[in-house]
């Protein structure tokens, strides 16, 4: 990982998530938690603190948390939550409301956290490196996105302390132009960010 990390973040290391697969194939999740248990341990090994898989939206079904390496790689995870993540993208894939397919794809993390509950592992970090409306385009307006969508989201992903948070996509070249669609939500997202608080209380564990 050293060859390709700048080396004007060396010293920020310990504060960045690094994610080196991306939107794998689901149908081999089992080499992929083989793959990711021993990538996790490298990382850490070298100082780095590491996301897997970056599943696409949709994706993995449940029975793909469920295998034996994907199990161990989850221990893992669970056994150092700062340095070892599960990285998930979630989208709509539709502008008019983020919950139209909940909990399918916007908070389809809930799936990975049942499947850990269920079988006695801590809740590993998940940091959601991808979240939206559609691969081009925002919600039908920044109104919308701010009144009613992402207020939701934020609800939604504050009963989980172990999600990070989520980006949203996206503010580089091509796929329709969408940067210039997402610049206008900084400045919102931004004010939101700082005058919204929610309070989660103690015993709660999964949404109401």
């Amino acid at each position: 990982m050293y060859n390709e990390f700048p080396p004007e973040l060396e010293q920020y290391k310990h504060l960045i998530w690094v994610k080196t697969i991306n939107e794998v194939d689901k149908n081999r999740s089992e080499w992929l938690g083989e793959f990711a248990y021993h990538t996790a341990l490298i990382a850490m090994e070298q100082g780095f603190n590491w996301a897997a898989f970056g599943w696409s939206s949709g994706e993995p079904e449940r029975e793909h948390w469920e295998g034996p390496w994907m199990q161990k790689f989850l221990q893992l995870a669970g056994q150092y939550p700062d340095r070892v993540a599960v990285a998930l993208h979630e989208y709509s894939y539709v502008q008019e409301n983020l919950d139209r397919f909940y909990p399918n794809l916007v908070g389809r993390f809930q799936m990975l956290y049942d499947v850990c509950d269920a079988n006695g592992i801590p809740r590993p970090t998940v940091v959601v490196t991808e979240f939206g409306w559609v691969y081009d385009d925002i919600a039908d307006s920044v109104q919308q996105a701010m009144e009613v969508d992402l207020p939701w989201a934020a609800e939604l992903y504050a009963q989980y302390p172990q999600v990070l948070g989520a980006s949203i996509w996206y503010l580089g070249p091509g796929f329709g132009g969408i940067a210039n669609k997402t610049q206008p939500l900084i400045a919102p997202v931004t004010e939101y960010s700082l005058q919204n608080y929610f309070v989660i209380p103690q015993e709660s564990s999964t949404p109401d």
